[in-house]
């Protein structure tokens, strides 16, 4: 959870309390993507019965995902708003109070200095607004990602940290520890998920703080991209297992088309060589949005063609081996394939190359 600075008259004061105009920010924000996808889902009832199950579709799934964005910044919104958090660098040591405004439950941690062992400040991020300009695009607001410092600070029997953009901020708060005596180290890796554990921070690459931090709070970044991110062995093992997913997915994805075209679509009627129901729109939609989803997130630059090849296999296979069809069935198996391959390419790689620009500018 990001820290912000106080403004109160207290020196090293931090909490996580939002100012009132990012609250309102938040909650018209809610109110606007609650119902633009309610109107989204009732007008999909609507235009289904007049247009057919197309339309239906498209309406009631662009309702879900923006009533989805709302859950998310509703859920977000309240990990503020039920949680105050307060931090404050005293003469006696490093002070932690939190409050569970839904439980009602308090706490309060006070780490003397000489009962630290150390400090360790790594790299971390954290999202913001900002606006750009540029001679092709203009000027435009986006959000990007701002690195922060991120300070784990080790105690005897349990370990306290905060993340920080503020420079001015972070070399008090340097300084402070410095007069006190307390150890500082640094690392180029970046911590932002690693677990507050003493076997984690131990492992972290560190190196004697000597005036100047491995990285530069305040830089900006289009998208997190942490090459050099810390991972504990369990961490590891979890982004193994989601990368084996995304992996598998387009096998998956490929083997469930085989039953589809030599059970389902020899079902839908057949006209000058394509699919003529609106019914059969339906696995073509499914198929271009799970080719998405599956390529969603930071993927290699062949990942969509590998998948694309695994699905005109498989298709392929399945229209050659189905028996009692027709040519013009075959025809129509294959555009359905192509068109859904060609949509797919090429939303993804516009998309790619798009963001690739986007950073040069």
């Amino acid at each position: 959870m990001e820290m912000f600075s106080s403004d109160k008259n207290q020196h090293r004061y931090i909490s996580n309390e939002l100012p009132k105009w990012a609250i309102a920010a938040h909650i018209a924000l809610i109110i606007f993507l609650t119902l633009f996808g309610l109107a989204g889902i009732i007008f999909s009832i609507y235009i289904g019965a007049e247009s057919g199950i197309v339309y239906f579709l498209f309406l009631l799934i662009a309702g879900i995902l923006i009533i989805s964005l709302a859950i998310f910044a509703y859920k977000n919104l309240r990990k503020y708003l039920d949680n105050a958090i307060n931090i404050q660098l005293r003469e006696d040591g490093y002070f932690y109070r939190y409050h569970n405004k839904k439980e009602n439950r308090t706490g309060e941690i006070l780490l003397p200095y000489e009962t630290i062992d150390y400090v360790l400040i790594g790299k971390s991020a954290n999202t913001t607004y900002r606006t750009t300009y540029s001679s092709f695009i203009g000027m435009r607001h986006k959000l990007s990602w701002m690195v922060s410092a991120r300070f784990m600070i080790k105690g005897e029997d349990k370990i306290l940290d905060f993340t920080s953009s503020n420079q001015q901020f972070i070399d008090d708060w340097i300084r402070v520890f410095q007069e006190k005596h307390v150890p500082l180290f640094h690392t180029e890796c970046g911590v932002k998920v690693t677990p507050n554990t003493p076997e984690a921070i131990e492992a972290i690459p560190k190196q004697k703080y000597a005036g100047k931090l491995a990285f530069q709070p305040g830089e900006m970044m289009d998208e997190l991209d942490f090459d050099d991110e810390f991972l504990t062995e369990q961490q590891k093992q979890l982004t193994q297992k989601r990368n084996n997913k995304k992996k598998y997915a387009g096998i998956v994805l490929g083997l469930v088309h085989i039953p589809l075209v030599m059970l389902v679509f020899p079902q839908f009627p057949v006209e000058d060589g394509t699919f003529a129901s609106e019914s059969d729109m339906l696995p073509w939609i499914v198929t271009l949005l799970a080719l998405y989803f599956f390529n969603f997130r930071k993927i290699k630059w062949y990942q969509p063609l590998l998948d694309s090849l695994i699905l005109v296999l498989c298709i392929s296979i399945a229209a050659i081996v189905t028996p009692g069809v027709t040519e013009e069935f075959k025809d129509a198996v294959f555009f359905y394939m192509y068109t859904v391959i060609a949509f797919f390419l090429v939303g993804k790689y516009f998309f790619m190359i798009f963001k690739w620009v986007r950073k040069k500018l």
